[in-house]
């Protein structure tokens, strides 16, 4: 059974793999492809205090996916270019 470390690290590596991008719809609200269902998307929350949800069936079952990671990586990059 994969661990929780290396579900982290498969949904990062699916990140860069598939070049996932996430849409910002507005403050902490982001719109994320899906990648098996074209035409698709999933909504990713991320709350004032750092709280992170998506509404794809991975993150239903509390597994870290793609949608997750793609989002987390752009608010790194965001506060990486402020600093």
């Amino acid at each position: 059974m994969a661990t929780i470390e290396m579900r982290l690290e498969n949904a990062a590596r699916r990140v860069r793999e598939e070049r996932v991008r996430p849409i910002r719809l507005g403050r902490g609200t982001y719109l994320v492809a899906s990648s098996s269902l074209p035409g698709h998307g999933y909504l990713v929350h991320v709350d004032a205090d750092g709280a992170i949800g998506c509404t794809c069936p991975a993150a239903e079952w509390d597994f870290p996916c793609k949608h997750l990671a793609s989002v987390r990586q752009l608010e790194q990059q965001d506060v990486a270019a402020v600093a």
